[in-house]
């Protein structure tokens, strides 16, 4: 009973991060437009767009970081899991999205980063919008 409620909290928590994500890029004015112009690369950007978009990618990781390590400890089922995941992998395939990364590589944890780095790998290249 417990571990079935602890899997649907889990659950429940997933689907309100990958959506916090995703209402941020129609609710917040400056993130649609940031993203549009950082993904395919940070060089368009400004200064300050830089530092926006390096903080949008961090927190958007530290978000599939947390739901990486829920779901390595079993409280998320895998189908829900890697449908949601194929989102991340063409995100993070993207070079100002991956770039943003690596500046913060450190700041995450070596399971992650491996994790994060494989996904990519075996990622078809294939447009996010």
């Amino acid at each position: 009973q417990t571990n079935r409620m602890m899997r649907e909290a889990a659950s429940r928590n997933h689907a309100e991060k990958f959506q916090s994500v995703s209402r941020a890029m129609f609710e917040v004015p400056i993130m649609a437009p940031l993203l549009a112009k950082g993904l395919d690369g940070m060089d368009a950007l400004t200064p300050v767009e830089r530092m926006q978009f390096v903080n949008l990618t961090s927190w958007v990781l530290r978000i599939f970081e947390e739901l990486h390590r829920q779901f390595e400890a079993g409280l998320i089922d895998k189908p829900w899991w890697e449908a949601n995941t194929r989102v991340w992998a063409r995100t993070f395939k993207a070079a100002g999205p991956r770039a943003a990364f690596e500046l913060r590589r450190d700041a995450y944890s070596p399971a992650f980063q491996t994790f994060l780095d494989d996904l990519v790998a075996r990622t078809e290249d294939k447009p996010l919008y």
